[in-house]
């Protein structure tokens, strides 16, 4: 059988991710690491599939926090921005489950309950620049008010 090819089908660029990085700082740790964040919600695909990513995902965050020290205190509080990059915008609660499994495993890192909003503040952001990736930026916020 003879194949041919559409001479108007649209060519796809190779798939461009950021340069992974790590800035550790006093109370701050800013990481930005190649891992393409999709629309959960929109996706139509295997669940294997979908199972694959997810662990993929949580491996690469396991595998860059594992290279410093946790920042787990008891009774620390934390400011955790996640930043997507990407090629097109997503709206909010698509942005948010793209980050589910980044989420988890920051939170497995902290050891702390990722729906305990008193110990730590999730907030997402994203930027279209092109290429695919995450920064992850945790922030210790042990501000305590004293009467």
């Amino acid at each position: 059988m003879k194949t041919t090819t559409n001479p108007t089908a649209r060519k796809r660029s190779p798939t461009q991710y950021v340069d992974a990085s790590r800035i550790q700082d006093f109370g701050c740790l800013v990481y930005t690491l190649p891992i393409k964040l999709v629309s959960e919600a929109n996706v139509r695909e295997h669940y294997f599939a979908k199972a694959r990513r997810s662990h993929d995902q949580r491996r690469t965050i396991e595998i860059a926090l594992a290279s410093c020290r946790p920042m787990a205190r008891d009774g620390a509080s934390y400011r955790v921005i996640m930043t997507r990059h990407g090629v097109r915008q997503l709206d909010d609660d698509n942005l948010a489950r793209s980050c589910k499994s980044v989420r988890d495993e920051i939170a497995r890192w902290l050891k702390v309950d990722d729906g305990d909003m008193s110990r730590v503040r999730w907030e997402y952001a994203q930027h279209t620049d092109g290429r695919y990736g995450v920064t992850i930026r945790i922030v210790e916020t042990n501000l305590r008010w004293v009467p």
